[in-house]
């Protein structure tokens, strides 16, 4: 086979190959969307199943859904999956872990509810040496290229830091007067920071208006 026709057939295999990537990618987004679909809608229904048993209507909801233990990996969101719904007419909200274990509370049984951000400090440091320069050229006039060498090397080391605070999660914190559960908590990341806070500015209106 002439060199040309290398180069043919190798640009042909290339290209055979790159379509198969992607095929194959588009199947397993796919099957991930899929799985994902399936286990929200698995958590979400079998809270309305109880829910409805209560006699409890939910009108409002803010819900953190499981994930499959791949895509949390590649997200690096680890958070357990919980919900809080509200359901106005009765004037009670419902609480409900990622093991399904529910608390339902009036909204007069809720004493506070606060968000916390949580923060981490990041430090990064950078060593430089003092004047290398300076005192290789004094070294190399006193004692040639090896005092060169050695003024460099006796360099005073300087250590730059720098602390920055970066956003790591959030906490929901909810007081209660209820004796078994007198304080309930709830994380999650960045992801649904802009759902909780408006969420929790809900939950403060509604026992306001209680």
């Amino acid at each position: 086979m002439t060199t040309t026709g290398f180069i043919f057939w190798g640009a042909i295999l290339l290209v055979g190959l790159y379509f198969l990537i992607v095929y194959l990618g588009n199947k397993s987004t796919e099957k991930d969307t899929l799985l994902v679909e399936q286990m929200r809608s698995n958590f979400e229904n079998k809270i309305k199943e109880y829910l409805s048993s209560q006699n409890f209507v939910s009108t409002r909801q803010f819900i953190l859904y499981p994930l499959p233990e791949h895509i949390k990996a590649m997200k690096g969101y680890f958070y357990k999956p919980f919900a809080i719904l509200a359901d106005e007419t009765n004037k009670k909200f419902a609480f409900v872990d990622e093991s399904h274990n529910y608390s339902i509370l009036n909204f007069s049984e809720i004493k506070s509810v606060d968000i916390k951000n949580n923060m981490i400090d990041i430090t990064k440091s950078e060593t430089s040496k003092q004047n290398s320069l300076g005192r290789a050229v004094v070294g190399g006039a006193i004692a040639g290229g090896t005092g060169a060498v050695v003024g460099a090397l006796t360099a005073k080391e300087i250590t730059n830091s720098q602390t920055e605070s970066k956003y790591s999660n959030s906490t929901i914190t909810i007081i209660t007067k209820d004796l078994d559960k007198p304080i309930l908590r709830y994380q999650f990341g960045i992801y649904d920071l802009i759902e909780g806070e408006k969420w929790i500015s809900t939950m403060n209106l509604l026992i306001e208006k209680k």
